[in-house]
């Protein structure tokens, strides 16, 4: 089989990869965006998902999760880890997610990580990302985005 060698292997993820970028092309072309939605409740789906965390939390971080409204009633998620282990932390870091993306799953280790050595890290799904509400990865615009940030760094942080 051409499989066993390793240029085979490599022919093979080639293959896997082109198809699953297609099959996303073909999705962001004809998939629900482009159907009518009711744009303020897309993310309510997205918040009855199960939800597997990658890893527990320990005793001594504390998470925070809650959800905020912004400007055009949209929910968007939140969470905050603050460690409980020191009296003053070494400093905060605000994680914003990449496209499509969100702060539940992958980000969540990371943060963890960063809290055990003395950090509050606090993050932020945006419109259409994680557990907020919005179609999903869709940015109507990148200023929106942007005072979405800026309302719930000011509020909460």
């Amino acid at each position: 089989m051409v499989l066993h060698t390793p240029a085979g292997l490599v022919l093979a993820a080639y293959a896997l990869s082109i198809t699953w970028v297609a099959w996303h092309f073909f999705r962001m072309l004809w998939g629900r965006h482009s159907s009518t939605v009711n744009v303020k409740h897309y993310g309510e789906d997205r918040r009855k998902c199960p939800y597997i965390a990658p890893c527990p939390i320990p005793a001594h971080i504390n998470l925070t999760e809650k959800y905020i409204m912004n400007e055009r009633g949209m929910l968007l998620y939140t969470c905050a880890w603050r460690p409980t282990h020191i009296e003053k932390p070494r400093g905060l870091i605000v994680q914003c997610c990449g496209f499509a993306d969100s702060n539940t799953f992958l980000p969540r280790k990371r943060s963890i990580r960063l809290a055990e050595q003395g950090f509050v890290v606090v993050g932020m799904d945006p419109e259409g990302h994680g557990r907020s509400d919005g179609l999903h990865a869709y940015i109507p615009s990148f200023p929106t985005l942007v005072e979405d940030y800026w309302q719930w760094f000011n509020q909460e942080i």
